[in-house]
């Protein structure tokens, strides 16, 4: 007895919320078709009075949409007629908001009405156009952030990967090598220029030095020279000698000089790199050609062209 008691209570209350919203239609659709009466007998305080009872209900009830539209268009032009244009424009705003291509029709409505429907309707167009610009230009500000985050995160992935791409490796300098002849100590200090002077210099020097010297030694050993050429002979004795002193000065000096430039220029570390094997697909990849997009921007319309 419990049970069925139980049962029938169950499909009262179903049957009761399911007749509630086409009840409320019902009652929504009869008002409307009251106000629309009362609106072409020209009371229009009685028809703005209905169709506010019809829209507030909209709220809480199921009213039908395509009801809800109408009267807020029937609601607009009574409070025309009723001299409350502020509250007409509000209820044409609020009706293109639901559907923006709405149209009054002009056979049925006064043309003051649909002159009033169309201007805030241009209002409200400029209005959405306006707002999709902004859209627009702060996807466009996000999409620039985020490009330039993504730059800014290859250019530091592109520099730890040169960075771990090679290993840093210091070595101390000697002293003692500092003060080695032919340029050796400035070649330990990286001055690889004035190196190569002191070099080239000193090694030539040395070399008219030791080839002087080995042409004094072999002349002077001669015995066989005719008594008409001995002057001819000791006067080039002597000048191999004056040639084979003065490069000896000068490979002493550039030497001297080398060393002592060295000392004074000291470099105590220096600092090398040696290559690094990394994996190939660690490897960064080339950039890529970003297609270049163009947005044309209408009241009406939004055109989208990519070129790659």
């Amino acid at each position: 007895m419990f049970r069925s008691s139980f049962v029938a209570l169950l499909v009262l209350s179903l049957s009761v919320l399911a007749w509630a919203p086409l009840s409320a239609r019902a009652d929504a659709l009869a008002d409307f078709t009251e106000a629309e009466a009362a609106y072409r007998d020209q009371r229009y305080a009685v028809a703005s009075s209905i169709l506010e009872r019809v829209i507030a209900a909209a709220d809480t009830d199921s009213v039908d949409r395509a009801v809800l539209l109408e009267s807020r268009k029937y609601l607009a032009a009574c409070y025309l007629f009723l001299d409350r244009g502020d509250d007409a424009d509000r209820q044409f705003e609020l009706l293109l908001s639901q559907e923006p291509d709405y149209r009054v029709d002009a056979a049925i409505f006064p043309r003051d009405v649909v002159d009033r429907f169309e201007a805030v309707r241009h209002r409200f167009e400029e209005a959405r156009a306006a707002q999709r610009e902004a859209a627009l230009a702060e996807s466009e500000a996000r999409l620039q952030v985020e490009r330039s985050r993504l730059d800014d995160e290859r250019r530091r992935y592109v520099e730890l990967f040169d960075l771990a791409s090679s290993s840093v490796v210091l070595r101390q300098n000697s002293r003692v090598v500092a003060m080695l002849p032919f340029g050796i100590g400035q070649f330990q200090n990286r001055r690889r220029r004035l190196a190569r002077f002191f070099a080239v210099a000193e090694s030539l020097s040395l070399g008219i030095y030791v080839s002087s010297y080995a042409w004094h030694t072999h002349l002077a050993d001669r015995r066989d020279i005719p008594e008409n050429q001995q002057a001819r002979w000791l006067s080039e004795l002597t000048g191999l000698r004056a040639v084979n002193w003065a490069s000896g000065l000068l490979f002493v000096s550039l030497a001297v000089t080398g060393s002592v430039e060295a000392e004074v220029n000291f470099v105590p570390r220096r600092q090398s790199s040696i290559p690094r094997p990394i994996p190939d697909h660690l490897a960064p990849a080339p950039p890529e050609a970003r297609p270049i997009t163009h947005l044309d921007l209408t009241p009406t319309s939004l055109t989208l062209r990519v070129d790659f």
